[in-house]
């Protein structure tokens, strides 16, 4: 019985933390020189390669606003 327990909890917490770990980041780009990026959801550990994938780099903008009014930094 405790070892059901066990597993229960451990896959609980494995789909708790796929569950969270999705960011919608929405991307606005006002004109040439400003690009701004609303991001929705739980920022933590395993959702730093979706944000750092989310930006465009190749593009030459002199200011980026990041907006985090919507997300929740763990």
């Amino acid at each position: 019985l405790s070892k059901g327990v066990f597993v229960g909890v451990l896959l609980s917490a494995v789909f708790f933390v796929a569950k969270i770990s999705k960011l919608k980041i929405v991307s606005h780009a006002e004109n040439q020189k400003l690009r701004t990026y609303q991001v929705k959801g739980q920022i933590f550990f395993a959702s730093v390669t979706d944000l750092a994938n989310a930006f465009i780099y190749q593009e030459d903008i002199e200011r980026v606003v990041i907006d985090l009014t919507e997300a929740h930094v763990w």
